[in-house]
This record gives C-alpha cells, sequence and structure tokens, in this order.
C-alpha cells in the first residue's frame, strides 16, 4: 500500500512495522477527510451539498464507536469511557441528540438501537440530497448504495444471528422508492420480502438488480459485496458525463 498513490500519502512517515488494522483504518480515514475536503473547494450548489452529507459517515461511525464504549464502560485508544448523561450532553443541540435520546432504556444506551437509527438518518440525508441534485448519475450511485445497504443488513442479520423478518426490518434503511416513479430502489414491500426469501430466490431478485454473480459463495461474503460496490463506481465514475 505504501508504494501506490493516496495510499503512500497516508503512510508517509509511519512506521509500518506498528501498523495494526484499526491504525491502517484511522489513517486511510483521514486521507479520505482529505480527498472530501478537496471536492468541496471545487463543487457548487446541490453537488456540494451531497459531498458534505457524504463525509457525515465518518462523523456517525465515530459517534457509534463512543457509545458502544460508553455502554460497555471500558476505554479504547484515543477514547474515554463516558456515562450515558455525559455521552448525551456532549451531543446535545445537534441533528443527533433526539436520534441518542430516543434509543437509551433503562438509563443506557441501546447500542445496536442508536447505530441502526444513526444510520437510516444518515442514508435518509443522503438520499435526499442525492434526489436535489437533480443529477440522474449521483442518483443511481447513492440508490445502488443504500440498496446494498439494505441487502447487507438482511444477509447478516439471517446469517449470523438467525433473526425473523419482523425484527431485521426495523433496522434496515430507509427507503422512499415508494414515492419515486420509474425508481429503481428495491420498494418496502420487496425489503420485507427479502427478509423472509429462501436463499436461491432472493440470490435471483440480487441478480436481477445489480447485475451481478451471487453463487452461494459470493452472495453470503461480505468481502465480495464490498468488492462488487468498489467496481461498481469505478465504472460509473469513468462512465459519468
Amino acid at each position: 500500500l505504501s508504494q501506490h498513490g493516496l495510499y503512500s500519502d497516508g503512510l508517509a512517515g509511519v512506521s509500518l512495522s506498528y501498523i495494526n488494522r484499526s491504525s491502517l483504518e484511522e489513517l486511510f480515514a483521514h486521507g479520505f477527510d482529505r480527498v472530501c475536503g478537496e471536492l468541496l473547494t471545487f463543487a457548487g450548489g446541490d453537488l456540494k451539498r451531497v459531498i458534505g452529507v457524504v463525509t457525515k459517515k465518518r462523523e456517525v461511525a465515530r459517534l457509534i464507536d463512543r457509545a458502544f464504549i460508553c455502554a460497555s464502560g471500558n476505554t479504547a485508544e484515543g477514547v474515554k469511557a463516558e456515562s450515558t448523561e455525559d455521552f448525551l450532553n456532549s451531543i446535545r443541540g445537534t441533528v443527533y441528540s433526539d436520534i441518542a435520546v430516543r434509543c437509551v432504556r433503562d438509563g443506557k444506551l441501546d447500542c445496536n438501537r442508536l447505530e441502526s437509527a444513526l444510520y437510516s438518518h444518515y442514508f435518509e440525508s443522503l438520499s435526499e440530497a442525492a434526489s436535489g441534485a437533480g443529477d440522474e448519475d449521483v442518483a443511481d450511485m447513492i440508490d445502488t448504495l443504500i440498496d446494498y445497504r439494505s441487502i447487507d443488513v438482511i444477509l447478516r442479520a439471517r446469517k449470523n444471528f438467525g433473526m425473523s423478518a419482523e425484527a431485521i426490518y426495523p433496522f434496515l434503511p430507509p427507503n422512499t422508492a415508494d414515492c419515486k416513479k420509474g425508481g429503481k430502489r428495491f420498494t418496502r414491500a420487496e425489503l420485507m420480502s427479502f427478509c423472509s426469501l429462501g436463499e436461491e430466490e432472493l440470490r435471483k431478485k440480487l441478480e436481477k438488480r445489480f447485475g451481478s454473480d451471487f453463487s452461494e459463495k459470493n452472495y453470503l461474503d461480505a468481502n465480495y459485496r464490498n468488492m462488487f460496490l468498489y467496481k461498481y463506481y469505478r465504472k460509473a465514475f469513468a462512465s459519468m458525463k
């Protein structure tokens, strides 16, 4: 990685022998922030708003990390343990405050519910920003991302936790496809049915939507699904006018 492109910039001056997964993710996250900052400098109007919302994902992820540390009472590198009250007070007045308050149960944060609620807010904001930009290519990319996020949640919930359709559905990102004429997004009814479909039938639905090979191995492989998004975005950006 230190020999290629933007990765080398992020690793400049860092002792590679001491890099672990956590520190590597943090370095690349800073690189992501830098790229978004550069894009914001040159973008304007509605597109600038889309990029601004995209950058909020890091903010949401950090807030979720803090919440889990808060709930466990343990400390982590660079993050101090805090009480539920301190956590809520620290985000008071932000767009996340009311969301977090609704995820408190018996004086403690329900972190799984908070994670779902925060990402729902993020994806809803992203979808609204993309729709407002009036750029079909951007809107299609965001729609694909949100649909893929929904499928990822369903697959992990079914495979790892054996959750029922009724239990899975509240954790899915919001869906506005029912309000769009001719939209590509999965509808609420489709997502609900996916939670209980047999594997073979669900694979066929996904292949039709994404045009990708969802063989049994690939279907359950998160790395494959992430690679699909990577290739999809490379192709989408290359074809943009």
